[in-house]
């Protein structure tokens, strides 16, 4: 009787141990490749849930947004053409996360020119009085990348974009290695 009773108190153990587990807390980074304006949200949690991300400044709160996750998301955020410092908050399950950014605008070393053609091309010119190496990429109306070429110019350098396929709405950035970007939108 006794062995029946231990062993019947040891099952409900065993059996009911998952619920009184707790979750691992969760784990957020923010990650960024040198020289880039995108930074990466990286929030890895087990379940499903959700978080709330803040950016903020100094004048207040610019951005917030909900996301519903399973096992974790990634969010990307973009600070092109932003300057001074910024505070990102992420609060969710088991987790909290706050880290400042001070960031800088890049000023263009280089003069870029957008010529419209004949046949719904573009004429893409940088000039430079300094060598650097320059990122030319074209965005759809989607913001979806189409095209990327990456060149080092020494005085001049031109291309003959064509962009038949593509209706208004497409960006043309071109960006420079020290990180300043110049966008050109038709």
């Amino acid at each position: 009787m006794k062995t029946r009773l231990i062993t019947s108190i040891l099952a409900i153990v065993i059996a009911s141990a998952p619920l009184f587990a707790t979750d691992p807390a969760a784990t957020i980074q923010l990650v960024n490749q040198k020289g880039s304006t995108v930074y990466k949200l990286v929030y890895k949690a087990s379940g499903t849930g959700r978080a709330m991300l803040k950016i903020s400044n100094q004048e207040g709160t610019v951005f917030t947004k909900t996301v519903k996750f399973t096992n974790g998301f990634a969010y990307p955020i973009d600070f092109k053409g932003l300057s001074g410092e910024y505070t990102i908050e992420v609060m969710g399950k088991n987790a909290k996360f706050k880290q400042t950014l001070t960031l800088e605008t890049k000023k263009p070393t280089a003069f870029v020119r957008v010529t419209e053609q004949a046949n719904k091309k573009e004429l893409l010119t940088i000039s430079s009085a300094t060598p650097a190496d320059f990122t030319v990429r074209v965005f759809d109306k989607l913001n979806q990348e189409v095209f990327t070429k990456v060149e080092s110019v020494k005085n001049g350098y031109a291309v003959l974009l064509n962009v038949a396929e593509l209706s208004a709405g497409y960006s043309i950035d071109v960006t420079e290695a020290s990180g300043a970007v110049q966008v050109i939108r038709k």
